[in-house]
């Protein structure tokens, strides 16, 4: 009977000791685990900060490539009375590529969804203006270029790009 109270009165402060030990360190862990996440936040916020601009520029820069390679628009500045139904084709895919390529980099700023929607984009707009070339093989610039316009009142993946990239750009405010 006096081993069991001897061992009891060793065990019972030893628990004691063992006990607020284990709970003070479990409380200092916890509380270096929270400062660590906030510094970690608060360094992807600096980056975010530094990083919108940048973002917002490239939002801008879309929806500008969007405007330019409206077919209404490239017809206007691309299209001569000289033209032959295959010289505009050219020329029009030519624009688009290039335009296509001069904001390439634009990729870095935006969501793999959006830029994906723009390459379709492009891809569709390619297609179109090929397409209407084969319709339109037999006649003049002019009654290919209305002929463009006609398809592109249809269905305009130009306008799909442009409104996905506006929406994107307006979940950030």
């Amino acid at each position: 009977m006096d081993f069991v109270l001897d061992l009891l009165k060793i065990t019972i402060p030893a628990l004691v000791v063992f006990l607020t030990v284990f709970y003070l360190m479990r409380t200092y862990i916890k509380g270096q685990i929270s400062l660590k996440h906030l510094e970690i936040q608060g360094e992807l916020q600096k980056k975010e900060s530094q990083t919108f601009p940048l973002r917002l520029q490239a939002y801008e820069r879309i929806i500008l490539m969007c405007e330019r390679l409206s077919l209404d628009q490239m017809l206007l500045r691309l299209r001569s009375k000289e033209m032959s139904v295959s010289d505009l084709k050219n020329v029009l895919i030519l624009a688009v590529n290039q335009e296509f390529e001069h904001n390439i980099a634009q990729q870095l700023y935006v969501s793999v969804t959006l830029w994906q929607i723009i390459k379709t984009s492009k891809d569709q707009l390619i297609e179109l203006v090929a397409l209407a070339a084969n319709e339109s093989e037999s006649q003049d610039a002019l009654s290919y270029s209305n002929n463009l316009l006609k398809h592109i009142s249809q269905s305009n993946p130009i306008d799909t790009a442009k409104k996905a990239a506006i929406k994107e750009a307006q979940s950030f405010f």
